[in-house]
């Protein structure tokens, strides 16, 4: 006769929702941070809904060409990290405009 066992009481709570928005770019500006400068040609846009929480965040990887004196470097990729939560707002309007316009609807 198999053995059964019994297992004990279970708790599962939701802690957060993620969407994820992939985008590619083309023909955008050149994004820079403190130490690079990069041309865009995609983001993946993570938005995030805390349980409880009536506002989402969200944080943008955008990848791209390391831009040096000016001239588009196509052998060497890099990527610039964004967040919502940053205490100075480094992000363009134009990636702004993208990252609203896909807010999900939660």
């Amino acid at each position: 006769m198999p053995k059964t066992e019994t297992a004990p009481a279970m708790t599962v709570e939701q802690l957060a929702d993620l969407r994820i928005a992939i985008l590619r770019l083309a023909n955008t500006p050149h994004l820079s941070n403190d130490l690079e400068t990069i041309a865009p040609y995609g983001a993946w846009i993570t938005y995030r809904l805390d349980a409880g929480a009536t506002e989402h965040t969200w944080d943008a990887n955008v990848s791209g060409h390391r831009v040096a004196n000016g001239v588009v470097d196509r052998d060497a990729p890099a990527s610039i990290h964004l967040w919502s939560t940053t205490p100075f707002d480094v992000t363009p309007d134009w990636l702004k405009r993208e990252i609203e316009n896909r807010t999900p609807t939660w």
